[in-house]
This record gives C-alpha cells, structure tokens and sequence, in this order.
C-alpha cells in the first residue's frame, strides 16, 4: 500500500472519530434522550449486525480491489518490460545498417525473449479475470510481433555480417512504433478495467 493511501485512511479515520465525537457533545449539551430501562433484543442485535457490517464489508472490498490493483501492476510492468525488449532490438537495428554476426545473434535472441515475455503477458491477462474485450488488442499485438519477428530473423551464415537494407529498417521502425502504440495503449486499457 502506497504511502499517501495509508495517510488517507488515517485522516479518514481519524476525521470520522471527530465528526462521532462533536455529534455526542452536541446531544449531550442540547438534547436529551429518554433511556429505556429495558434493553430490547432485536434493536441490540441489528446495532451488532450493523457495526459489525459497517468494518468487514470496507475491509472486504478494500481488499478486493487492492488485489485488483496488484493485478493491473503485475501486467503494466511485464508490459514495460516487452517494450523495453523492443526498444532494444530497435537500438540494435537502426544503430548501424551492417549487422555483426554477435549483434545478429543478439536480435534474434531478444526476439525469442519478446515472444515468450509477450506469451506469458497473454497468459497473464486471460487468468487474471479482467474484461475479455482485450482479447481484440491482444490479436493485434501478437499480429504484429509476429511481422516484426518475420522482418528480422534472415538466415545467414555465421561469419558474414548482415545488412538491413534501408527498407527494411523503415519497416522495423514503423513495426515497432506500431508495437509500442499498440502495448502503450493496452497499459491504458488496463487501468480503466474496474
């Protein structure tokens, strides 16, 4: 739990036993009530049930919701972790357009990486019980992971460096911006899912 959250309990708390003590001060000094002498079993039962009802049932949801915001935490950062792997591979391809053999093996081992990561983020937000309208958003990343990968895995031998050709590394670029859009605006959908 975030500092400020924990501070805003606090004043909340702290606020209501105010407001609960200036309300009995001010019954006691303009009102009176009349007491009864016998103590009703129905009354005293629904005065339990609703203190009772009005701790568990915020503690219930308060702890709902912050499993659901652990949730929503644990796929923004596998998310920020993709697109730093694409960020990455984009470094590497648009750094220089001959490709050494070491920086070759490299790109296609942090696009195996992207893959798996992106795999298991599908599989984290299918388990995770949110909306199932991501599903859409999902197809179309995996969609254009898939050309990205295409695009750059080029079989070549292993002491020969590789050159992208200009096109290619303008298809990369596009792809990538596409990806990175695409994932930024999935984190987007994410948050919003109550």
């Amino acid at each position: 739990m975030k500092k400020s959250e924990k501070i805003f309990k606090v004043l909340l708390y702290l606020s209501l036993v105010i407001v609960g003590a200036v309300v009995g001060i001010a019954l006691g000094h303009y009102g009176t009530m009349p007491l009864a002498e016998e103590i009703n079993l129905i009354d005293l039962a629904t005065l339990v049930a609703t203190v009772f009802l009005a701790v568990y049932v915020p503690a219930v949801l308060d702890r709902r919701l912050q499993t659901m915001r652990d949730r929503k935490n644990i796929l923004e950062d596998r998310i920020s972790d993709y697109q730093a792997l694409l960020r990455r591979i984009n470094m590497l391809v648009q750094g220089s357009s001959i490709i050494s053999p070491e920086n070759y093996l490299s790109i296609k081992n942090l696009l195996d990486i992207s893959c798996n990561k992106l795999d298991t983020l599908v599989s984290l937000i299918k388990n995770s019980n949110l909306d199932n309208s991501l599903n859409r958003d999902i197809a179309q990343i995996k969609k254009i992971n898939n050309e990205h990968s295409e695009l750059l895995c080029i079989e070549q031998a292993n002491d020969v460096k590789l050159e992208y050709s200009s096109q290619v590394r303008e298809q990369e670029e596009a792809l990538y911006n596409k990806l990175d859009e695409a994932t930024s605006l999935l984190i987007f959908k994410i948050n919003s899912v109550q």
